[in-house]
């Protein structure tokens, strides 16, 4: 009986292996076809897999970097194609950094660790490497940044002309906003983003949030998020061209429950049908496409960070407003546009850009700016009537999705200490609650909000019957 358990833990070990040789085999041959010139492919694996026995893996991507970027300026894309899927089947990831740096000696070289121990090397560069499952996740990226880069150049030209006319009022030239972004390269389903070297602008908050409350502290703060909002409704409300067999919809029903499943909360009939009906109307409105406009979305360069978290310039008594815009409007870069092919509701960007937990802003100064971005989409042709229409239900889903949202990643989003996750409890539950009487939660009612006291409120008889009409009035003191 032993002999016979150990020959079949043999016999599936072997078919194991065969199954892995069969696609090692499958891989070669792909490989293979893909190239005109396939001695050169066999001298370059060789090459690749001599270079990763002696020195490692990450020696290996380091120097097959430098051949992607050779091939591509050469545009020979089937070859670039080959290397990052070597690269991606190596690190097994759907992101990959890498650093570029140059020696003393300005040999330029590459590395996936952006702390190089190597005597006097500067960093040059930043790239994000992302694998997409499908090559048009990558056309919608790459397509963005070509529209953006041709309305930039466009509104650089219009500039031009209302200088010359005296201004661009003067002139009847609509204002284009100076929108960052970063160089985007696409390789088949791959895209290369390079990236500025700088913080994204959530962490900067976080940085931020550390310091002293000064004038200059708060001027800044003002001032970065109308910048985001600025982008937001700009990118958001550009023509890609997409063809609409790339959109996507979702159930937003089916995606609450998601939430309760998470947690692990086991819903009554009536919870459920409460639920559903409380967000299903969101997916007759959510027409619109979603920018994903959170502040992990922009970069902020590394010199003006460093600068706007110096003492020199947070201790100001005065602090020039012109210089602070002036500086952020040449330092804020705007990332990652995948999404914009997914339909979403009308106010999602608004939240996201208003109403994240950094930095620390009262009901009614989130109120206040989302205002201001209701105003941008207006000025670029957008029918806002119907923003507020829904605005209960479609704050509570959203800060309820991104509870799920940090549970599900918390590798790439850390919470360690649970701080996120409760502010979009909190934000959810006071979304309800003012709907229902009228008034912010305070005190004891902000005490322990978790999702089986939301659901509480979602099950008042008051909940859904609108109550309150967004912009709500002044939140009582």
């Amino acid at each position: 009986m032993v002999k016979k358990k150990k020959f079949i833990e043999l016999k599936k070990e072997l078919e194991e292996e065969k199954k892995k040789n069969l696609l090692l085999e499958q891989q070669v041959d792909y490989l293979q076809s893909r190239l005109e010139e396939k001695d050169l492919l066999i001298e370059e694996l060789k090459g690749k897999n001599e270079l990763s026995s002696v020195f490692g893996e990450k020696t290996m991507i380091a120097n097959q970097v430098a051949s992607i970027f050779h091939y591509i300026e050469n545009r020979e894309y089937g070859k670039a194609r080959i290397m990052l899927d070597i690269i991606f089947h190596l690190r097994q990831e759907k992101e990959l950094h890498l650093y570029k740096f140059e020696d003393r000696h300005r040999k330029e070289f590459f590395s996936v660790d952006s702390d190089v121990q190597t005597q006097d090397a500067r960093l040059k560069e930043a790239w994000l490497f992302m694998n997409y499952d499908y090559k048009e996740r990558a056309y919608v990226q790459r397509r963005v940044y070509e529209v953006l880069k041709e309305k930039k150049e466009e509104g650089a030209k219009k500039e031009s002309i209302g200088k010359q006319a005296g201004s661009q009022a003067d002139a009847g030239i609509p204002l284009i906003p100076n929108i960052l972004i970063p160089e985007i390269l696409r390789v088949d389903r791959y895209i290369l983003i390079k990236e500025i070297i700088g913080s994204d602008l959530f962490t900067f908050f976080s940085e931020l949030d550390k310091k002293p409350s000064t004038k200059a502290r708060a001027a800044l703060i003002d001032i970065l998020l109308e910048k985001q909002i600025e982008d937001n409704a700009y990118i958001r409300t550009r023509d890609y061209g997409f063809d609409k067999s790339l959109f996507i919809t979702s159930s937003h029903s089916e995606k609450m429950l998601a939430v309760f499943e998470e947690a692990k909360i086991l819903l009554r009939k009536d919870e459920k049908e409460k639920l559903a009906s409380l967000v299903k109307q969101l997916d007759v409105s959510a027409h619109y496409p979603m920018r994903d406009g959170a502040s992990w979305n922009f970069m902020i360069s590394k010199e003006q960070a460093d600068y706007f978290l110096s003492d020199g310039f947070l201790r100001q008594a005065e602090p020039d407003l012109s210089e602070i815009r002036e500086r952020v409007r040449k330092s804020i870069y705007s990332y990652d546009f995948d999404k914009l092919v997914r339909m979403t509701f009308q106010s999602d960007d608004g939240i996201h850009a208003t109403q994240w937990p950094l930095p620390r802003l009262s009901y009614n100064e989130r109120l206040e700016k989302e205002k201001y971005y209701v105003k941008r989409l207006a000025e670029h042709g957008e029918d806002v009537k119907d923003y507020w229409a829904l605005r209960t239900e479609e704050e509570f889903y959203r800060h309820a999705r991104m509870w799920l949202f940090y549970r599900q990643n918390a590798q790439n989003y850390p919470d360690t200490d649970y701080k996120f996750k409760q502010h979009h409890l909190i934000m959810a539950y006071g979304s309800l609650y003012r709907s229902i009487f009228k008034r912010e939660p305070k005190g004891e009612e902000l005490k322990d909000v978790g999702l089986e006291k939301i659901l509480r409120l979602v099950m008042h008889p008051g909940c859904g019957t609108k109550a309150v009409e967004y912009p709500a009035r002044d939140a009582e003191k």
